[in-house]
């Protein structure tokens, strides 16, 4: 667990985050979450919508090939999904989310330093998106 521990660090050092984050610190702050657990519930739907930027997709499609996904960002996506379920995450709804609150967690994610180190430009409309997106999956 420290060898882990230290590899995410060294990671976060390195890619200083992203909407991912951003988005379960909202979720943590708001429904009293664990980081973790949160940004289970956030990274399929935010590497999704990063993969429509050539440059992300890229990334990903390297990343999935080098793990043996596939050569897709598409793979990597479904490997994601597929994470979710061994590890029993649960749907979004479970942990509290409802549609009423979408907007002010996006307005808090917006907040967080760790927005402006997306590899794709976010905005607020973009969050509102995510967060209805995990809704509707």
């Amino acid at each position: 667990m420290q060898l882990a521990s230290a590899f995410a660090g060294i990671a976060i050092e390195h890619s200083m985050l992203g909407a991912a984050h951003a988005a379960a610190n909202a979720l943590s702050a708001r429904y009293g979450l664990a980081h973790g657990l949160a940004v289970g519930l956030t990274v399929v739907e935010v590497v999704r919508w990063n993969a429509a930027d050539p440059i992300a997709r890229g990334l990903y499609e390297e990343l999935s090939r080098a793990a043996g996904l596939g050569a897709t960002a598409a793979a990597l996506v479904d490997a994601l999904e597929a994470l979710r379920t061994v590890c029993a995450i649960p749907h979004v709804s479970a942990c509290g989310l409802v549609a009423e609150d979408i907007e002010e967690l996006a307005h808090v994610a917006m907040q967080q330093w760790t927005a402006g180190f997306n590899p794709r430009p976010i905005g607020w409309e973009d969050f509102v998106g995510l967060f209805e997106g995990m809704m509707a999956k």
